[in-house]
């Protein structure tokens, strides 16, 4: 009796082993670009670093418009004049995102 457990067990253990490998359901992976924001609201004169990942690809950065800001090679946002565009971020595995930019004059205080 024993002898017919362990070989009943040890078949339905291999059965679930092989059921465990199968390829499983059908899984639809989103594969993008995760920055620090998804966006960026600034005054002039500021600046801001996008860190990029997965830090396993390397990114270049680029603005729709450099009267409103300028981005380095790195990331860095540099505030430049009112108004709105995007830096566009593509990694070298082919992944696009763009992070929309905000940036407005500051506040004078008002005089007495």
């Amino acid at each position: 009796m024993n002898r017919i457990l362990y070989c009943a067990s040890f078949i339905f253990a291999g059965l679930l082993m092989l059921t465990a490998c199968s390829d499983g359901l059908d899984r639809n992976i989103e594969y993008t670009i995760y920055t620090t924001r998804a966006s960026i609201e600034l005054k002039e004169g500021e600046e801001f670093q996008i860190i990029a990942s997965p830090t396993t690809q390397t990114f270049t950065y680029e603005t729709t418009d450099t009267k409103v800001a300028t981005v380095s090679s790195t990331g860095l946002v540099r505030a430049v004049s009112d108004g709105t565009c995007f830096i566009n971020i593509t990694s070298s595995g082919g992944l696009k995102r763009a992070i929309p930019v905000d940036v407005e004059k500051p506040l004078l205080p008002k005089g007495d």
